[in-house]
């Protein structure tokens, strides 16, 4: 549970320390032995977090890594786990990840839609600036989201 935690703060602090070889290396290894394990402590019905699925996203698209595995996994709870938690920047991260390497599961995209719109409220201008990127990046089209997105956008103008 905690490798999860710390892959993301490895690869926040990995352009600090990339003249370090040895150590870019490590904190490589370290994200993808993170993104490795979700599956497999999935499988084996393991505690499995959505905090922990953002964070390795995060952490893997920080870095420029890649694993098909991984997205395929996301892809599967955002579709089928509905009893999982998953906070805002978790979401947002997952998002994020997706659009980063273009995503192409339909289905995940839309469940990822209904999620963030059933908390719309729960999200910051920032988190949802960048699930719009994400979505944009991805070339994935929601008008439900891109409209409840706009209007919050407003919202928050109006109350500056």
């Amino acid at each position: 549970r905690h490798l999860a935690g710390i892959a993301v703060a490895a690869a926040r602090l990995a352009p600090q320390v990339s003249a370090d070889h040895a150590l870019t290396e490590q904190i490589h290894s370290l994200a993808m032995r993170a993104a490795e394990q979700l599956p497999v402590r999935f499988t084996s019905n393991q505690s499995v977090s959505g905090h922990d699925v953002g964070a390795v996203c995060e952490s893997l698209r920080l870095l420029g890594l890649r694993s098909s595995e991984l997205l395929k996994y996301v892809g599967l709870l955002l579709r089928s786990e509905w009893e999982m938690i998953w906070i805002p920047p978790a979401l947002m991260y997952a998002a994020s990840c997706m659009g980063h390497y273009r995503h192409g599961d339909a289905r995940a995209w839309r469940a990822l839609s209904h999620r963030i719109l059933s908390d719309l409220g729960a999200f910051s201008v920032a988190n949802l600036s960048e699930v719009a990127v994400a979505f944009a990046t991805a070339r994935v089209k929601s008008r439900r989201l891109s409209t409840a997105v706009a209007r919050r956008f407003a919202q928050v103008a109006d109350e500056l």
